[in-house]
């Protein structure tokens, strides 16, 4: 038979070996956390940057799909090509617009 001393002293390091298997884990587990952080912020930094160059494009692009138009001249020919209940939403969107001018006034 095991002595209480034995038992207390497998106890004690059956205790140590979980607190060092513990850490041990903890520290794998933190590296690969930190790996898959730095992948994602690079690919996040890929990303934006892919935007970016996208949406500079589309600006430098926008004049031409107006035909050179600007302003005013663009949104009437883009008037044309609305659909009456696209019309309508806009013609409601204006009514608004000139009461908050008003109310501004």
């Amino acid at each position: 038979m095991m002595s209480v001393n034995e038992e207390l002293r497998k106890l004690v390091l059956a205790g140590l070996g979980a607190a060092s298997l513990a850490a041990e884990k903890t520290g794998e587990t933190l590296e690969s956390l930190v790996k898959r952080g730095e992948e994602a912020l690079a690919q996040g930094k890929d990303l934006n940057e892919r935007l970016r160059h996208e949406i500079r494009q589309t600006i430098n692009e926008e004049p031409k799909s107006t035909g050179g138009m600007t302003g005013k001249e663009a949104v009437m020919a883009s008037l044309d090509q609305l659909t009456p209940e696209e019309r309508k939403e806009i013609a409601k969107k204006l009514r608004q617009m000139e009461k908050e001018s008003a109310a501004n006034e």
